[in-house]
């Protein structure tokens, strides 16, 4: 299969391709996770599981995922659109991947920490009690080191579509081709 390459002045970089592919894998599976968020709203909640029931009744928790869950869905849209149109060679979804781009190594960074006291130490709390033989502190220095160490990876896939939708051959390879 192949894909039109609108310019004909320059040949299209193996990265926009692989770009375009990874996009639509990401919001693939992004926006199934936030199907299965939806649902497990619904499905999973149960006073037998002290980690969901804190989850489930942390207002916070609730409030984080009104605001999320429709932020999310129009940023998967976004990235799965992009995908689409860089793989037509549209420079309009390279910048929507740059956007999108932006839009995840902030989310990234902010999020976990926004969501770190008022949601996930009590989620710790409740795993705590359940356990019994852990600390809350030990859990809770456990979940930092992992929030930032996610953080962290987090960033890795926009920072990579940053560097290479802004390289000098890719945008290139999107500029319309001069009337003759």
């Amino acid at each position: 299969m192949s894909f039109p390459n609108s310019t004909m002045q320059t040949p299209r970089p193996a990265s926009v391709t692989i770009f375009g592919i990874l996009n639509i894998a990401l919001a693939s599976m992004e926006l199934f996770g936030l199907l299965f968020s939806v649902l497990s709203r619904f499905l999973f909640h149960s006073a037998q599981n002290p980690i969901t029931k804190a989850m489930h009744d942390n207002p916070d928790y609730q409030t984080y995922q009104m605001i999320a869950i429709p932020i999310g869905a129009v940023a998967g849209l976004a990235l799965l659109t992009s995908g689409i149109g860089l793989l037509f060679l549209k420079n309009w979804a390279r910048q929507l991947s740059l956007g999108c781009g932006v839009y995840k190594m902030i989310a990234g960074i902010v999020t976990p920490f926004l969501l770190y006291r008022p949601v996930i130490v009590p989620v710790l709390d409740a795993l705590s009690k359940q356990l019994k033989t852990i600390s809350l502190e030990t859990i809770q220095r456990i979940a930092l080191i992992i929030l930032v160490m996610g953080a962290i990876v987090s960033l890795i896939y926009p920072a990579l579509l940053i560097f290479f939708m802004t390289r000098r051959k890719v945008v290139a390879a999107f500029k319309p081709t001069p009337l003759e």
